[in-house]
């Protein structure tokens, strides 16, 4: 909700993980030292009073133009916000592939907060700070994949890197399995940050991209509820895994989960991708109206992608005063006439828009709108345009300022400009 392109939303994730990663580096240092020199009473209560700092920083975010009534809802029913994201990963194959692939690789972490303990201390020979070493080398792997990261920034296409991430988290646990050497496990971690990465940036952003703004919280609700229970399930099969297998074969099978599961999904997020595949043509179209400038970028690629282009000839009527409305239009290119009892108000030209106040308002077409030459023309669907309009009040706020102006126009007052 906080980014306003397309490419600051890849940017932002890019950072979020780049400063993942770098936490992920200092803070087993931090909390070393703390624990050797202070003691590991006053390391854990240096970390519970980050976390609370950071709770307090981020509860101080705020966006003008937050969808309308969304806290009285959550305030009204919080059991009714986790069904509806519940529900929407029911009915949606995409979103719902990519939080279950993210809450299997939380498992494989879960696994990891036993095993690695375990093979740190008897099976690498790294002792009991082993294990802060290895989470070191993660984090170091995180930062070292930042330059390749920047390179998302300007790609559409990402559940590839999503199902390659997948196997760099898994297939390096496995090889430590293979080959226990303290080294060797040290680089093997560092490509499970890189992965950690890469999963992060792809599959967060193909989670904004395919769910809609409205209940993209409630998706990131139960998103997060099953991480939570991924990582208690996978630190209870650590244990069983390294009582019954053994520490090396509990690595190897640890690590051959999510390899697998990206190439049994490898089907599936082909499919995302093309699905996220957004015209550029009609995004640049869609992100011209000042109707939609308040809108987070995600949404504006919905209704980039559900354009429908109508090729018009001259002299054809588009919309006729007095009839239903159904459509909100955008002059791609081309002239149209807008006219009123018999008088050409305006000549709307590419980037120009019309049909919205129909559509808002609920009433009858206010004008008719006629192609004074060919025209190439855009059309999105009533339902998808007040959805995309009323659920932002900045957006909301826009609408009514045009419609009234428009409408004031129609009925003599001020200026004559474009009008529906």
């Amino acid at each position: 909700m906080l980014a306003r392109t397309p490419r600051e939303l890849v940017a932002t994730n890019v950072s979020s993980s780049t400063l993942e990663g770098l936490g992920t580096l200092v803070g087993p240092a931090v909390g070393g030292v703390l624990a050797a020199t202070a003691g590991v009473d006053v390391a854990v209560a240096v970390a519970a009073a980050v976390n609370v700092v950071c709770a307090l920083l981020v509860a101080r975010i705020r966006r003008e133009g937050d969808v309308a009534g969304g806290r009285r809802r959550i305030e009204r029913s919080l059991r009714r916000e986790l069904m509806g994201g519940a529900s929407t990963l029911a009915r949606e194959p995409h979103p719902r592939l990519i939080v279950l692939l993210f809450n299997s690789q939380t498992l494989v972490r879960g696994l990891l907060n036993v095993i690695l303990v375990v093979a740190s201390i008897e099976l690498l020979g790294m002792g009991e700070s082993g294990f802060g070493w290895l989470s070191a080398a993660l984090g170091a792997g995180a930062l070292a994949g930042g330059l390749a990261r920047v390179g998302f920034v300007a790609r559409r296409r990402l559940a590839g890197i999503f199902g390659l991430a997948l196997v760099l988290w898994g297939a390096p646990i496995a090889l430590v399995g293979a080959w226990p050497e303290a080294g060797w496990a040290l680089v093997c971690l560092g490509i499970v940050g890189i992965g950690n990465a890469l999963l992060d940036i792809s599959g967060f952003t193909l989670l904004q991209r395919t769910v809609d703004e409205h209940v993209l919280g409630r998706v990131f609700g139960i998103f997060e509820i099953g991480c939570a229970a991924a990582v208690a399930v996978g630190s209870l099969l650590g244990s069983i895994l390294v009582e019954q297998l053994g520490i090396r074969p509990a690595l190897v099978v640890s690590g051959a989960i999510l390899p697998v599961l990206a190439l049994v999904s490898l089907r599936g997020l082909r499919h995302i991708d093309a699905s996220v595949e957004v015209p550029e043509r009609e995004l640049a179209l869609v992100s011209q109206v000042p109707l939609f400038s308040p809108l987070p970028p995600t949404t504006l690629e919905r209704l980039a992608a559900r354009l429908e282009r109508l090729d018009v000839a001259e002299g054809t009527t588009i919309v006729e005063k007095g009839a239903a409305g159904d459509r909100f239009y955008l002059v791609g290119g081309g002239e149209v006439d807008v006219v009123l009892d018999g008088v050409t108000m305006s000549t709307l030209r590419a980037g120009d828009y019309f049909g919205e106040i129909a559509l808002l308002h609920d009433v009858p077409r206010t004008a008719t709108c006629t192609a004074r030459t060919d025209a190439e023309i855009y059309a999105l669907g009533r339902d998808v345009f007040v959805a995309a309009v009323s659920g932002d009040r900045r957006s909301s706020a826009e609408a009514e300022s045009v419609m009234s102006r428009r409408l004031e126009e129609q009925s003599g007052i001020g200026h004559r400009s474009p009008a529906e």
